[in-house]
């Protein structure tokens, strides 16, 4: 802890432009204000207090022992040896304001930083700001572009009175300047789709003043890091702010840090230099980043498997065509013609019974390399002409040169290549596919063609109406055994006449051409397709809506469960065969790799565009060995932990999958490449290891999120530079040699070092005390790219010491409003800022927490919310009334001896803390808020109903209220606050105590008791209610405390022989997870006729066992668990009734009970039979009415 006791003053290190941003949003919120609840605004006023508490005590500022806790060399590998716990989440990128997506996922780091803190380790949780990237420049450039489009036609359309007064003309472009300004949809908004910039940032509670300050992408940097700050604290965050900051090189620390990172890999050669497939715009003819496309953004290029079917028998018009240009007769004697589909299931090509084509689709002939001719779809072919698989229409290349001659010499390829340069659909495309002619689709029905892996010598062309030109090549393949719409389609070929006589198909060219099996799965067998497509009712290949169902079914359980059935890898996994079978095709040159955008993606110079290969660095995450070494420590559940098996594979699975990641970009903010400095370091790759650097952060910067004092000195390299930080460190003295040094990747002080022994002895301390991450937390969504990364820069930064790589991940799903997608057009959408104020903090961590802890979507409930308020502002007012009244009882002191309900109930709470505390530990929040908040209250209740509402215990109440607060504070740390100090009267705060540890262990005998009591009031309750309404089916006018007065309460207990005998069998039966149900629900009881016993019992006993066997195994079992199947209980039952007699009286409203063994046969009154029904645990009652 900071040893003046007060917070480190955070400042972004302005020129007051954000205080004039904070004072602007203050007053929108003040006059935008809704009034809350009394309820909900006592909660915000106590979350106030308790955070300024915190403010004052810099409660959460933490920094390592001293040098000499952790030896020189960093041998304290353990974290729990240390003592200590690193929570870290991936920090928000700053173009807006902080949502309630943020918020639910960051609860997670919140949660578990704050119940370690209660097990007593020294927590540090650090939150720092992106900035890195494109949107921030995409965004201030769309700005300007807007604004001065907006003004333009504001002076156009305006024409100003003759009568005004001198001074009282401006033009808009003064008015924009002042913030007054037309946020509509401008001509050029208009043109480029989407949401004024404006309209956002106003959306975001920008004032219409500052808006214009946004055309700089700096402003940004300035504005929105501060209101992540405060809206974090809003929020309750245990974060130590000392060491927050931004990235990019507007903080000249972090960008050291960076370039100290990108030497390593570069020299470790984990970064190549190379060609990589990109999006490109043809017209401008460069990469089109996400500022540059008009719709898109984030698409990235696609990887397709591009089969070649070699015609056999080639159309003379082909021949024709290419013969009158192509004059080397050499040339002209290799060309071979193929058909090219594009498919992501190349393991599946071992099933093809024929190729389809769309029969009005328009196919180019295309020159491809190594004298091969390709039929593919125009848009296709602009692809593969940028990806060099296609020649390019030009008189310079090297293939027209040789194939054609000059233009003077062929006047005919003269001819051709100039109508293709003047082809108005190529015409803003600067390199142009050599294309003979085009044909339709339906030209080339019955051609033969040549299909790799299948059996068949040959297939044939036939006609698909499905097929979309815009999207892979107009060829597809056939395989109907897994791809339902082939099915369908064939299918109709095969079995409808009519329809091919309309379309010309001769029966030949589909008769014998059989469904090959490809894939099994378990659920569908050898051929899915078949299969779905009988289920979904299929009739033909127009089915499209039931067609779409059965793909989305069959390509889901065909890649996870499928194993191929065919083909050169019978006997492995689909998820394998396909990268398999792709690696072969292409070395055996049937097929090469071909790209397409995911989506379509427009640039704003108003052509779709393209995938081509561009020039690029990157990481090469293909490195195999890089790649074992990550696999094998993710794979290995004792060194790394995952919270569950859905986030390790998802994590192997993209280990596997990920390659070459292009890391540098020539447009938006970063730092730039320290050996290119041309290229900056996109955002996800300078996003790897920076957790180390929270280590160190607030020793360099001082709390200054830049790391630049506003106003003083100069600027960063300058003489005139003030370092920030307490060591006063200059960035440029951090060179490489320092920070490997700080890091521990070496223990050699570089010579040219200018730093002290001290300064860097307190760094290097820094680092190691605090290394490695205990848990990252994150959305799922980050599992394919950055958690993935940053296992493997860890892997290469600290090549040859694992532990300092991270010890855990924990990944959860995405956040829903009330079960939709959160939306402003849904009207569910919330910032953090508005979340806060509308339930107030603690409400919004409790209905976060509640939403759930999954892969799958959690759902945020407003009625949670608005419910939780009312909770814990009721239990705030009954435990300041119940305090009072100990204190005025005299407190503790006079309190009665404890009975058995204040035993109960302080055992009950040791179940509680327990299940409270494995919940926490394993990550697993909502069962944490059960146990803490949900079922500590249902506890309480049913305590304070079982004792009398003012004859509870004292001390077993103030045991109660310290429980609830110290376990309920990880998600209601500010409420709980309230109760620790205010309530509870304690001197030390909340945020400084331990975890409740239990002084003695858990009583199972007790609560055994306690559950059966329960369980025997719910039944005799129930016995009344069935009582009184047989007695009023034949009498209306009945009234139950005028005629019965007493009751008798017949107890067993033990079993009869036959029930026994069944319970014994029901007790080897396995049980799912839950220990609540057979593990096989369906299959459990059939063992049951088979027994040694079954023969043994009567036919009446037998006719009794399978309903009594399945209502114990289900409904029983459900609630009590294994203790269900207990033969007698560990204690007397009709003892503990007897000593319960009172409350039993009460609870049915009657003066009498008489308690009988079922063994000392009925009361004499009674003339029933419902003594038989009496078993251990449930006992049977009989109402005596009045003579």
């Amino acid at each position: 802890m900071p040893a003046s006791g007060k917070a480190m003053e955070v400042s972004t290190s302005l020129d007051g432009a954000h205080q004039d941003a904070h004072a602007h949003q203050d007053v929108a919120q003040q006059d935008g204000a809704k009034k809350g609840s009394a309820r909900r605004d006592l909660l915000v006023n106590l979350q106030k207090k308790a955070q300024q508490q915190w403010l004052e005590d810099a409660a959460f500022e933490i920094d390592a022992p001293r040098q000499g806790a952790v030896s020189a060399e960093g041998q304290v590998k353990n974290s729990r040896q240390k003592n200590k716990w690193l929570v870290t989440f991936p920090y928000p990128y700053m173009n807006g304001r902080l949502h309630l997506g943020h918020g639910f996922s960051l609860t997670k780091a919140e949660f578990s930083a704050r119940f370690r803190m209660l097990e007593g380790r020294r927590v540090l949780f650090p939150f720092g700001f992106h900035c890195t990237g494109m949107p921030i420049c995409a965004a201030a450039h769309k700005l300007e572009k807007q604004l001065a489009e907006a003004a333009r036609e504001d002076d156009e359309e305006e024409e100003v009175p003759a009568t005004a007064a001198a001074g009282e003309e401006t033009s808009a472009a003064d008015r924009a300047a002042a913030g007054n300004f037309k946020t509509q949809k401008s001509k050029a908004v208009a043109k480029g789709g989407g949401k004024p910039v404006a309209e956002i940032l106003k959306a975001c509670g920008v004032a219409d003043a500052l808006i214009p300050n946004f055309i700089d992408p700096k402003y940004w940097l300035e504005y929105f890091p501060p209101f992540g700050i405060s809206d974090l604290q809003q929020f309750g965050l245990t974060t130590d702010w000392r060491r927050s900051f931004i990235t990019t090189d507007a903080n000249p620390y972090y960008d050291a840090f960076i370039r100290w990172q990108f030497n390593i890999l570069k020299k470790e050669n984990y970064i190549q230099f190379g060609t990589r497939a990109s999006i490109f715009d043809p017209v401008s003819d460069q990469p089109c980043a996400d500022h540059d496309r008009a719709s898109g953004e984030g698409v990235g290029p696609q990887e397709y498997v591009l089969i070649k079917m070699q015609v056999l028998d080639v159309p003379a018009a082909w021949t024709n065509a290419v013969d009158s240009v192509v004059s080397n007769a050499e040339v002209k004697s290799k060309l071979k013609f193929y058909l090219v589909a594009a498919t992501l299931r190349a393991e599946t090509m071992c099933g093809q019974t024929n190729c389809f084509v769309l029969p009005e689709g328009e196919y180019s002939l295309i020159q491809a390399k190594n004298n091969e001719v390709f039929v593919c779809g125009e848009r296709a072919a602009r692809n593969m002409v940028y990806q060099e698989t296609a020649e390019v229409a030009a008189f310079d290349s090297a293939f027209v040169k040789t194939a054609m001659g000059s233009p003077s010499s062929n006047p005919k390829a003269k001819a051709l290549i100039e109508s293709i340069h003047a082809d108005e659909s190529l015409s803003l495309y600067k390199q142009k596919p050599l294309t003979y002619t085009k044909v339709l689709g339906k030209s080339m029905f019955g051609l033969k063609v040549k299909a790799p892996l299948t059996p068949y010598p040959y297939v044939h062309v036939l006609p698909l109406f499905s097929i979309l030109m815009n999207k892979g090549t107009g060829v597809v393949t056939s395989v109907p055994a897994d791809a339902p719409d082939d099915f369908a389609a064939l299918n109709d070929w095969q079995t409808k006449p009519k329809l091919r006589d309309q379309w010309g198909i001769q029966e030949e060219w589909v008769k014998e051409f059989k469904v090959v099996n490809v894939i099994n799965t378990p659920e569908y067998g050898d051929a899915c397709a078949p299969v779905l497509c009988a289920q979904y009712k299929v009739e033909s290949q127009k089915d499209k809506d039931k067609l779409k169902l059965c793909k989305e079914e069959a390509y889901k359980k065909g890649f996870y469960s499928g194993k191929m059935i065919a083909g050169p890898f019978v006997g492995v996994p689909v998820a394998d065969a396909k990268k398999k079978t792709a690696e072969m095709l292409i070395s055996q040159n049937e097929a090469l790799k071909y790209y397409e955008p995911e989506k379509e993606v427009m640039a704003r110079t108003g052509v779709e565009c393209i995938v081509a290969f561009c020039d690029q660095w990157y990481i090469d995450y293909a490195n195999e060995e890089w790649t074992k070494s990550v696999r094998e420590y993710v794979g290995n559940e004792g060194e790394f932990e995952s919270y569950g098996e859905g986030t390790r594979n998802g994590l192997l699975r993209t280990i596997d999958w990920m390659k070459e990641w292009a890391c540098s970009r020539t447009f938006g903010l970063g730092t730039k490449l320290p050996w290119d400095p041309k290229w900056l370091i996109e955002s996800l790759s300078d996003s790897t290891i920076y957790m180390a650097y929270y280590s160190i952060s607030h020793l360099l910067q001082g709390g200054l999120l830049n790391g630049i004092k506003p106003n003083h000195g100069g600027a960063p390299g300058t003489d005139d530079f003030i370092p920030p930080g307490p060591l006063r460190i200059r960035p440029e003295q951090l060179t490489d040699g320092v920070f490997d040094y700080v890091f521990d990747r070496s223990d050699d002080i570089p010579a040219d070092c200018t730093l002290s022994q001290a300064v860097l002895t307190e760094l290097r301390n820094e680092f190691q005390f605090w290394y490695p991450v205990d848990i990252r937390c994150s959305g799922k969504d980050l599992i394919q790219n950055h958690l993935t990364m940053s296992l493997f820069n860890h892997a290469a930064i600290w090549k040859n010491k694992p532990q300092y790589w991270p010890k855990s991940f924990y990944a959860n799903g995405h956040i829903l409003v009330d079960n939709e997608k959160m939306s402003k057009n849904k009207g569910n959408f919330m910032t953090m800022q508005e979340a806060c104020e509308t339930y107030s903090a603690d409400v919004v961590r409790l209905a976060c927490a509640d939403a759930g802890d999954t892969l799958e979507d959690a759902n945020y409930s407003t009625e949670i919310s608005n419910q939780s308020i009312l909770r814990m502002t009721s239990l705030l007012s009954w435990a300041n009334d119940v305090t009072a009244k100990i204190a005025k009882q005299g407190g503790t002191g006079n309190a009665r001896p404890k009975e058995f309900m204040d035993l109960v109930f302080e055992n009950e709470l040791i179940d509680l803390i327990n299940k409270t505390f494995k919940a926490y530990e394993t990550c697993q929040y909502k069962d944490a808020l059960k146990w803490c908040w949900y079922e500590m209250e249902n506890l309480r209740k049913t305590y304070c109903d079982r004792v009398g509402t003012d004859d509870w215990h004292p001390e077993s109440i103030l045991r109660f209220l310290e429980v609830q607060a110290l376990t309920l504070s990880p998600i209601c740390p500010h409420f709980c606050e309230q109760l620790w100090r205010e309530v509870l009267n304690q001197r030390e705060p909340l945020w400084k105590q331990k975890w409740p540890t239990p002084k003695v262990a858990f009583d199972k005998v007790l609560h055994r008791k306690f559950e059966v009591l329960e369980k025997d009031l719910r039944d005799l309750r129930m016995a009344k209610v069935n009582f009184v309404n047989e007695k009023k089916k034949r009498n209306k006018a009945f009234v139950f405390e005028e005629v019965v007065k007493s009751a008798v309460v017949y107890v067993a207990v033990e079993y009869k022989e036959w029930q026994k005998a069944i319970l014994s069998y029901c007790q080897t039966v396995p049980l799912n997870a839950d220990q609540t149900a057979p593990a096989d629900p369906k299959n459990w009881i059939t063992g049951l006729r088979s027994a040694d016993t079954w023969a043994n019992f009567s036919k009446e006993e037998q006719k009794k066992a399978m309903p009594f066997a399945s209502f114990m195994m289900k409904d029983e079992m459900s609630i009590r668990g294994p203790s269900a199947l207990e033969l007698t209980l560990p204690f007397n039952e009709r003892e503990m009734l007897e000593e319960r007699v009172g409350l039993i009286k009460k609870q049915l409203g009657i003066e009498n009970v008489f308690f009988r063994l079922a063994t000392e046969g009925k009361h004499e009154q009674d003339t029933s039979d419902k003594i038989n029904l009496a078993q251990p645990a449930k006992p049977s009652a009989v109402f005596l009415e009045a003579a």
